[in-house]
């Protein structure tokens, strides 16, 4: 059963879920500006930018990107910024096509920056980062780019529906084996009596065995504490007077 719940989980995560495509490691990069100074370079993989009053700008083919990007389709820029004190105005600045994504001021610190597709685009279409610093300087560092397909329409659907019920199904067999495993034990201990019960029980069968009433001891002793003026005992037994028998076998013998 274990093996069947971990091969389900794996076939969700697999099918399931969103398509998450990471952007190359080396994109072939356009790099210009319009700054009093801006460099750049590349490190592993990471875009290293230092821009100076102005701004600077990365572009490439969205090809160069991913194969396509499709209407509603997410994309997330990650990067880090480093701002001098000096600086009036910083921030950055994402262009995708005609279309101008995000643009936002922004300090030092770590950012992810992410936006949907408006609507198709075209392998040719141009993907540029404008980064800008006016009045001091920025160090910017591009670390990577997620383009993520979201999946959707009956195929996906109906792949989720197998695998909650699937699941569902599974979490109620198990709890109808746990019921089941403990239901004898849970019987055995409805089914025996408390131990007092027993002894009160057997105490009063044996007192109507020997033919003595509770009326007639609540008689007797209270006959005694008048007798005895209040004064302590105990009562250890109570049998019947041979007296009575005596007189029920006469009244026998008399309707005889």
């Amino acid at each position: 059963m274990k093996r069947v719940l971990v091969a389900l989980i794996l076939f969700f995560f697999l099918f399931a879920l969103p398509n998450i495509h990471a952007a190359p490691a080396s994109i072939p990069w356009e790099f210009n500006y319009t700054a009093d100074n801006a460099t750049f370079a590349t490190n592993d993989g990471i875009v290293e930018i230092y821009v100076e009053n102005g701004a600077a700008y990365l572009s490439c083919n969205i090809s160069d990107l991913t194969d396509n990007l499709q209407k509603g389709m997410r994309v997330v820029v990650n990067l880090t910024l480093k701002v001098s004190i000096e600086s009036v105005s910083s921030g950055v600045k994402i262009i995708v096509g005609n279309d101008t994504m995000i643009h936002k001021s922004l300090s030092s610190g770590d950012f992810s920056l992410e936006f949907y597709a408006l609507h198709d685009y075209n392998a040719t279409d141009r993907f540029t980062i404008v980064l800008y610093d006016y009045g001091g300087n920025m160090d910017a560092s591009l670390k990577s780019i997620y383009i993520e397909k979201p999946r959707g329409g009956l195929e996906e659907g109906g792949i989720l529906t197998i695998v909650g019920i699937s699941v569902v199904f599974m979490v109620l067999s198990i709890l109808a084996a746990v019921m089941y495993m403990l239901k004898p034990r849970i019987k055995k201990r409805e089914e025996k009596p408390p131990v007092k019960a027993e002894k009160k029980e057997e105490k009063e069968k044996k007192q109507k065995e020997e033919g003595v009433d509770k009326e007639v001891i609540a008689a007797i002793t209270g006959a005694l504490s008048i007798y005895l003026g209040g004064k302590k005992f105990k009562i250890i037994s109570v049998k019947p007077s041979p007296w009575k028998y005596y007189g029920r076998l006469k009244m026998m013998r008399r309707w005889k």
